[in-house]
């Protein structure tokens, strides 16, 4: 996208060069999110079920039973509601 719009030029509304296109175009916020210590547990399995996902959707020809994945976030809902 910084490309196309140096290559299209400020005429066409883009931007003159790279360093003008990146400063528009990119950034940071302030704000930053760090993991929550006695959570690791919840994330851990989250995390298996989000692999299991990748593999059953991700890779051709990877069967893999998802049968427990609704269940599971279910079960891990329950746990972090009480």
């Amino acid at each position: 996208a910084i490309a196309g719009a140096v290559v299209a030029g400020a005429q066409a509304g883009g931007f003159v060069g790279f360093v003008e296109a990146q400063q528009a175009m990119t950034g940071t916020k302030p704000t930053t999110f760090k993991p929550i210590p006695e959570n690791q547990k919840v994330y851990a399995e989250l995390y298996r079920l989000y692999k299991q996902l990748h593999d059953g959707f991700g890779e051709e020809g990877h069967a893999v039973s998802m049968a427990n994945i609704m269940k599971d976030l279910l079960t891990i809902k329950e746990a972090v509601s009480h």
